[in-house]
């Protein structure tokens, strides 16, 4: 497996464990603290004993966690090209499936259009439109 790099934003907490971790971690997420990559299966027993832990019945993984964060992100009415960015999301197809969630952005954006469009000098377009013709 190889990894792909690719520009990510962090919260300002995530930056500063990721920066103190990363000459270790050889591009790894989990890993001891000598920067040896945890296995998969280990990450894996301990989210599930979390779940049991935390009596969470139904189908959870870590994957759901990345689902929940672009869920969330849609419902905040951030712009569904910078969820994709992001996810890190090759094609916007795998990012459309969080839209629905954010019907507000329709209402949105039918508000612009309905607002009277202004100049940068504070004029109404519509009025300067009359004026000329």
């Amino acid at each position: 497996m190889t990894l792909i790099e690719r520009s990510l934003t962090l919260l300002p907490e995530s930056e500063r464990l990721y920066l103190k971790a990363k000459d270790k971690a050889a591009g790894y997420v989990f890993t001891r603290a000598n920067g040896e990559p945890i296995p998969v299966r280990q990450i894996e027993s301990a989210f599930k004993l979390g779940l049991r832990l935390a009596e969470i019945k139904r189908p959870f993984s870590p994957h759901s966690i990345r689902h929940t964060a672009c869920s969330w992100l849609a419902l905040a009415g951030v712009p569904i090209q910078r969820i994709m960015a992001i996810a890190g999301h090759k094609n916007i197809n795998s990012t459309l499936i969080y839209a629905h969630l954010s019907p507000s952005s329709l209402d949105t954006a039918l508000e612009v259009l309905s607002e009277k469009p202004k100049l940068d000098n504070g004029l109404d377009t519509r009025q300067v439109l009359k004026a000329v013709n």
